[in-house]
């Protein structure tokens, strides 16, 4: 999720600005440890969780699109 982003990128979550560092922080680790012990239980709290404070729900089929686009988003939004 971290890969170079196009300048032309387009944010599709805008509020994820709503979170801190410390925030995506979390997110991040909670959501690789999550990936890699297989924990779908994990992933699903974190999404809701993201969803809650977010004010949205996750567009997608897949929880893991949900989070690496909010990912993706928050890196575009504090990078520039």
């Amino acid at each position: 999720f971290l890969d170079n982003l196009e300048d032309n990128y387009e944010v599709k979550f805008p509020q994820v600005l709503n979170f801190s560092d410390n925030d995506m922080r979390i997110i991040i680790e909670t959501f690789q440890a999550a990936t890699s012990s297989q924990n779908f239980d994990l992933i699903t709290q974190l999404t809701a969780k993201m969803e809650a404070v977010l004010q949205i729900k996750n567009p997608y089929d897949s929880k893991k699109e949900f989070i690496n686009q909010v990912l993706k988003d928050y890196t575009y939004l504090t990078s520039k």
